[in-house]
């Protein structure tokens, strides 16, 4: 029954279950999850299905590169070298043999080589070879690569330029080659070159006083050198290295060994040399190829038997010895410095300073002795240095006595004159040369009678002033 005046409600009345929303919720919110999940799912095997239709299934790659250094072959090089480079660029791992093919150009050889992953050919095989094959068996995952060095040797007649031409096959990859071309020039000529050789006064300016002693002698030479490569442009290389050097002294130009104690060449021979400072009359610097120029002490030496005098310095373990040598009359008189056998260390440039009076120039503190003196004829023509150097690569013929064939093309030459002599007019020169004799027989070489055959000692002796400031006659 409804009171009077009431209204009938207008929705029905609902449970306590019915009136709470909680339970709807939960159910679309699982239905959306199940949806997206279909999605997902169809959005995947369409993926599948495009690849397949495109053609982009994964699959191995290969690719081959080819570097060279220098950046230019000179013709006659034995050092040249390629590096080859394979690598799987593709997203799947290879599969079965992988051959990489090498086509070497006339005018290149290969001399050795170093495989890295690669069986290759034995460089004996190689040296009779035009072309190198290697293989392997191994699987290259995706990033993975193999290398091969190769030492070539450039031909005198190769052409102006040689392309390598390089491919790479197998391993479940398309073929890949390669090519590489390099230019190809001559090599510089063999030569001296900025030489000089000064005597020297206190003030750096020559030293031509009549026999004077000059604070210090230098002198210097350098070697043709190349830098084919951009990369390395501040670090040249000879273009033959040199073997022998030999300086021919102006006649008069001499000097004293007396002035600075001797060094035992078995003191000069162990690692760390034993010969004391005194014994040092100058120091020699050497550049090298990708090093700058590095100093040495030179010692005055006991001589061997048949020299006047020796000097020595020490370089990487080696001692490099200086013969200086008498020249006959038909040299003057002269003497020539001759160092043997040079390292083999790429030398470009070779300077020496030699102590006009030892003991200072080496900070001994010694008696202040002089070392060096020059010319005293001035009548003469200006003194003249004359240096001759050769390679090992192509090593001059010397005479019986050690002296080079200066005729031979061989040896290259150079020379360096000095002003003239002054001062022949000075006051009292010509009275302190006071030369002596000595004259008597040998003791026990023979019979001291009148008329009987016995042997003689000559002694013949010039008086020299040691005071450095006295001139030398």
């Amino acid at each position: 029954m409804r009171r009077a005046g009431s209204h009938p409600d207008p929705l029905p009345m609902l449970s306590a279950r019915e009136t709470n929303p909680m339970p709807f919720r939960v159910a679309v919110a699982k239905s959306l999850q199940l949806l997206l999940l279909v999605i997902s799912v169809a959005l995947q095997y369409w993926a599948v299905a495009q690849d397949a239709a495109s053609g982009q299934a994964q699959a191995p790659v290969l690719t081959v590169a080819v570097t060279h250094s220098p950046a230019i072959f000179l013709r006659g090089d034995t050092g040249d070298v390629y590096t080859l480079t394979v690598t799987n660029t593709g997203d799947a791992a290879t599969s079965g043999t992988i051959t990489l093919t090498d086509a070497l150009p006339a005018g290149v050889r290969i001399r050795r080589l170093s495989a890295n992953g690669l069986n290759c050919p034995s460089s004996v095989e190689l040296i009779a070879s035009a072309s190198m094959v290697c293989t392997t068996g191994a699987v290259l995952a995706p990033g993975d690569g193999l290398s091969v060095q190769l030492l070539v040797a450039t031909a005198t007649d190769a052409p102006d330029s040689v392309v390598n031409v390089v491919s790479v096959s197998g391993g479940g990859a398309p073929d890949a080659p390669f090519s590489d071309a390099v230019p190809v020039a001559d090599r510089p000529v063999f030569d001296v070159l900025d030489f000089s050789a000064q005597s020297l006064d206190g003030s750096g300016q020559p030293d031509t006083v009549a026999g004077g002693h000059p604070d210090q002698a230098t002198t210097q030479f350098a070697l043709p050198t190349y830098s084919a490569d951009q990369q390395t442009a501040s670090r040249p290389y000879p273009v033959e290295e040199v073997k022998d050097v030999v300086t021919e002294l102006p006649a008069g130009f001499v000097g004293n060994a007396a002035a600075a104690p001797r060094c035992k060449l078995t003191d000069l021979q162990p690692a760390l040399p034993s010969c004391p400072s005194a014994s040092i009359v100058g120091q020699l610097a050497l550049e090298t190829a990708g090093q700058s120029a590095a100093e040495y002490p030179v010692y005055n030496m006991v001589p061997e038997r048949g020299y006047p005098a020796e000097f020595a310095f020490k370089v990487l373990n080696n001692a490099v010895v200086l013969y200086p040598k008498l020249r006959p009359r038909s040299g003057q008189y002269g003497v020539t410095v001759v160092s043997p056998g040079a390292d083999r260390i790429w030398i470009t440039r070779i300077s020496a300073r030699l102590y006009g009076v030892p003991s200072v120039g080496n900070g001994s503190g010694g008696a202040p002795v002089p070392f060096l003196s020059d010319p005293a004829d001035c009548l003469a023509a200006s003194p003249v240095t004359k240096l001759f150097v050769d390679s090992w690569l192509h090593p001059g013929p010397v005479l019986a006595d050690g002296f080079p064939v200066v005729g031979d093309g061989r040896w290259k030459s150079a020379v360096s004159p000095a002003p003239p002599v002054t001062g022949c007019d000075a006051e009292g020169l010509a009275s302190q040369f006071q030369p002596a004799i000595d004259l008597r027989p040998t003791p026990g070489s023979g019979s001291l009678q009148v008329d009987a055959p016995s042997g003689y000692r000559v002694d013949l002796s010039f008086a020299q002033s040691n005071d450095s400031t006295d001139l030398s006659t």
